[in-house]
């Protein structure tokens, strides 16, 4: 998780330019791994909650993987539509 802490940073300044509408581009290699940071990030926060059970967190777990990762391929096609993904 710790190496891609300034991908996930980079990402999240990427998502702020485009709210406010400077645009930009964003590599490939950093979208991929900003989406992989915010994964892991996401499933330590679950992994710590005490009051869940094992298979609780298990399915969590997998819900918020598969959630980020589809938001990913969807943000992807998008951006790589506007040609504003760096390859």
């Amino acid at each position: 998780m710790a190496t891609h802490v300034d991908a996930g940073f980079q990402l999240g300044v990427f998502a702020i330019k485009q709210l406010i509408g400077e645009g930009g581009a964003i590599p490939e290699k950093t979208l991929n791994e900003g989406f992989d940071y915010i994964i892991a990030k996401e499933k330590k926060t679950i992994e710590e909650d005490s009051d869940a059970s094992r298979g609780q967190k298990e399915r969590e777990k997998n819900i918020i993987e598969f959630v980020y990762k589809c938001m990913k391929e969807k943000v992807k096609s998008h951006i790589e539509s506007q040609n504003r993904l760096l390859k």
